[in-house]
């Protein structure tokens, strides 16, 4: 038997991963109807069609897979008729992902009963990672001029030693307070709230440098970013150098690193006028205006935070 190992593209529709449950729900029920287990979702009503698992597995079979021809040739490149063929997949493209908590973890890291269960928590269920902050403005640049990379770098080479992919959150973010000192998270490793203190042309030429050096430093290893959070909820930086600010991060993005994909990233939340139709115009009208916009973000905060020092092998 010739054994041969191929590297498949595989895709999920139903992922059950630690007792946890996501809940869809019904247009005549409400999300307290189901049973939660901890963490929160918002419920969304289906299309009119209830079948969505025969729906979703029709759209599989249609986008997600493909044919595939097999030839097995003897030493002299002859076909070898009637040979059986076992695939072993070793591996898969589906991202699956995960967010760490990186600066939760900056106490614990020379701590290896606190960091290797973390660490082996996220090997054994991701082949994807997200940095929580690591990677925001007022993490490495805590005061202007000064960076600090070093979280990042070294979970990116973590990351790497393990074939887990990162993708970068975020280059900028538009709420006021997450660049002003009352962002609290940062300060506590020495933001000063210099972004917010800026005046219109230093703070161009600020996020001009930052989008650009960040996707250079990395080039080739995140593939991946979210340039601009959470557009539709905030507008730190248009309300100071205007609407045109989105396509210039996207561009100046771009010139650090011409090859990575560049998202919008929103939360689609109702107590927040932050609709899927606003969110379909702003990304409508980016590409319209020739913004290199490559992907669609959409947030998943499921909120059963458990500190890394709190982290335990889930039941058999």
């Amino acid at each position: 038997m010739n054994k041969l190992k191929i590297a498949f593209i595989t895709a999920f529709t139903l992922i059950s991963l630690c007792a946890a449950e996501l809940v869809v729900a019904s247009p005549s029920n409400s999300v307290g109807a189901y049973p939660l287990t901890g963490s929160y979702a918002n419920p969304v009503a289906p299309a009119e069609s209830t079948n969505w698992q025969e729906e979703a597995n029709a759209s599989i079979e249609k986008i997600r897979k493909g044919e595939v021809e097999i030839v097995v040739k003897d030493s002299e490149g002859k076909p070898i008729p009637q040979t059986k063929v076992l695939l072993e997949q070793q591996s898969h493209d589906f991202w699956f992902g995960v967010a760490i908590s990186d600066y939760s973890l900056v106490g614990y890291r020379r701590d290896p009963a606190i960091i290797q269960p973390y660490q082996q928590t996220i090997k054994d269920y991701f082949n994807a990672a997200v940095l929580g902050n690591a990677l925001k403005w007022p993490f490495t640049e805590p005061q202007q001029g000064k960076f600090q990379y070093q979280v990042v770098d070294d979970w990116l080479n973590w990351c790497e030693q393990n074939g887990i992919r990162m993708r970068g959150h975020c280059l900028f973010w538009e709420d006021e307070k997450m660049n002003s000192i009352a962002n609290v998270g940062a300060a506590k490793f020495g933001y000063t709230g210099w972004i917010s203190n800026l005046d219109k042309e230093p703070l161009r030429k600020a996020v001009e440098q930052r989008a650009k050096d960040v996707t250079s430093r990395y080039r080739g290893r995140i593939t991946e970013y979210d340039v601009n959070n959470e557009m539709l909820l905030w507008n730190f930086f248009r309300s100071r150098l205007g609407p045109g600010i989105i396509g210039d991060m996207f561009r100046w993005a771009k010139e650090g690193d011409p090859n990575a994909t560049l998202y919008t990233n929103e939360i689609l939340w109702p107590p927040w006028d932050v609709s899927a139709e606003r969110y379909v115009q702003l990304i409508k009208s980016l590409l319209d205006q020739g913004v290199p916009v490559g992907g669609i973000g959409l947030q998943a905060h499921f909120s059963d935070f458990k500190a890394p020092d709190r982290i335990s092998p889930p039941p058999p």
